[in-house]
């Protein structure tokens, strides 16, 4: 290059006695200054999530399930809102009571009217084959004792579950009918 031209588009000017070498360390340190922007960034970033998914999760609207994260809109759409707040139209001891009741009378579609809509068919075909076998529901009602005790517990807020394993003589039976309150606040069996 000649003393008296301009230097190139850009101002770099070659120094050949640097050579390729001070064209390296500046490219490198510029690699290294984008780099490490392009870095700060991204932790930038991340940081911005963590604090924004730990402010949702304080809110109440993601929470984990079962190992895995749920939006609180989701689970809506995909499982029926119950509340807790709801308040009770009736309680699960009277609904055992009436469901035995409605078994002792032999009214198959009164003890069906007890239970939640995703069980009545499999209740039906059994309620049905109990009354081809013994031509009533009253044997089946008899199964069924008379106590019943209540272990309540609740999962979220969107669902409200009671637990109820079978007590006959002081002695508890290992076995539960488990209930749910719906929307309106009635308890069926599930």
């Amino acid at each position: 290059m000649d003393p008296g031209s301009p230097p190139p588009a850009g101002g770099f000017v070659r120094d050949d006695k640097c050579g390729d070498k001070s064209e390296k360390i500046f490219i490198m340190k510029k690699t290294l200054k984008i780099g490490g922007i392009i870095l700060g960034v991204v932790l930038f970033l991340f940081v911005i999530l963590v604090i924004y998914f730990n402010n949702q999760i304080k809110k109440g609207e993601i929470f984990m399930y079962e190992g895995r994260w749920w939006k609180k809109d989701d689970w809506v759409k995909i499982y029926d809102p119950y509340s807790i707040d709801t308040p009770e139209k009736n309680t699960p001891e009277q609904v055992y009571a009436d469901f035995r009741q409605a078994l002792l009378d032999n009214d198959m579609e009164g003890a069906l009217g007890l239970l939640t809509d995703k069980h009545k068919k499999e209740y039906r075909d059994s309620f049905e084959k109990e009354i081809e076998e013994n031509g009533s529901l009253v044997e089946l009602g008899n199964v069924y004792p008379t106590n019943i005790k209540c272990f309540l517990s609740t999962y979220s807020t969107y669902d409200s579950y009671c637990d109820f394993k079978f007590e006959k003589d002081g002695e508890i039976i290992d076995s539960s009918l488990s209930f749910i309150k719906d929307l309106k606040g009635y308890w069926k069996i599930d």
